[in-house]
């Protein structure tokens, strides 16, 4: 008997593998494992405007130079507004010869011998999406591709998000600690789960704590904007906790 519960002892290990932590289980390790989920929602503070430029030719030479022309008007109206270079960025740029499309009228096919395509990224405040758009689309771009919605911080997001479910785990582990008829002690380790997302610029090189952007000042407003209505931020993350039991 003695022999068998040794063999017990020395090989019933628990591994938690999402957290990367190894328990042991004996007489001695009196603890409650809990898994639970936590969620955040905030207001969204600035938006990631998407936008570019399409143009055909009949010369690579040509398309070059009325490409470049549009990305100077472009550009220059966005600093003109009131933006800042840190919040544009070029996407991509391409100039390509192209394989006329057999459903192309002839026209077509005579003046699309070539393809420019330009594209920029925007970061603005929230409030200032709409006229930010409208000054890039009034100045030359020719498309508008998405707008994506974010916080500054996503960092302090996941932390609200991680202590909700820290809570969470809590109230399980009371509950679990009750029905075996015994009393919840100290927290001994818990770790978190959240999905890793890239920082918008121009805050990835900034303290986070402190980071804003500034409001627009003197940006054009358009007799008429493309209404941009943006939706909450939601932040989820998963925490694996262990607490002692008395």
């Amino acid at each position: 008997m003695k022999r068998i519960f040794w063999c017990l002892a020395l090989f019933s290990l628990v591994t938690l593998a999402a957290a990367a932590q190894t328990i042991q289980v004996n007489r001695d390790n009196k603890t409650i494992y809990v898994t639970a989920e936590g969620e955040a929602k905030a207001d969204a503070e600035i938006a990631i405007l998407e936008v570019g430029f399409q143009a055909y030719g009949t010369t690579s030479d040509a398309l070059y130079d009325q490409t470049a022309t549009v990305s100077d008007k472009v550009v220059s109206a966005l600093l003109q507004a009131g933006l800042h270079k840190e919040q544009i960025r070029t996407g991509g740029i391409s100039i390509r010869s192209v394989d006329p499309d057999s459903a192309w009228p002839m026209d077509w096919k005579k003046q699309r011998l070539y393809e420019a395509v330009l594209a920029w990224k925007i970061v603005v405040p929230v409030k200032d999406a709409e006229s930010t758009l409208a000054t890039a689309m009034k100045s030359g771009a020719t498309h508008f591709s998405s707008i994506a919605w974010d916080v500054v911080d996503r960092t302090k997001l996941q932390a609200e998000a991680s202590k909700a479910a820290l809570e969470k785990a809590r109230r399980v582990a009371d509950s679990m600690a009750a029905g075996l008829n015994t009393r919840l002690g100290a927290l001994v380790y818990a770790s978190n789960s959240a999905p890793i997302r890239p920082g918008w610029w121009p805050f990835g090189s900034l303290n986070t704590e402190s980071a804003s952007l500034a409001s627009i000042k003197g940006a054009l407003v358009a007799p008429k904007v493309i209404k941009l209505l943006p939706e909450k931020i939601e932040e989820k993350t998963t925490v694996y906790a262990v607490f002692a039991i008395e």
